[in-house]
């Protein structure tokens, strides 16, 4: 199975070019290339304009809750809260 047709949720770890905070954004996959399926953060604080960089694009959930594991405080609490929800909650 392609990440084209893929039902895996995709996300984007990213700066805010005025804080340093991180956000986590959704994304999705076509062919090679990787695209914001959002253009706001999942805590709703940082648009995609507000991007200095990315650090990891197109990752799925374990992969963007590794690196956040690394970087530490510095990634948004409330985005890091939305990726942890669970369906049964």
């Amino acid at each position: 199975m392609t990440a084209k047709t893929s039902n895996i949720q995709l996300y984007s770890l990213c700066k805010h070019k005025e804080t340093l905070e991180y956000h986590i954004f959704l994304a999705r996959k076509t062919d090679d290339k990787c695209f914001f399926s959002s253009k706001i953060s999942l805590c709703g604080a940082m648009s995609t304009e507000e991007r200095s960089t990315c650090i990891s694009n197109c990752a799925t959930e374990e992969e963007i809750r590794e690196r956040a594991a690394t970087i530490g405080d510095r990634v948004c609490g409330n985005c890091m809260k939305t990726i942890y929800k669970t369906e049964n909650e």
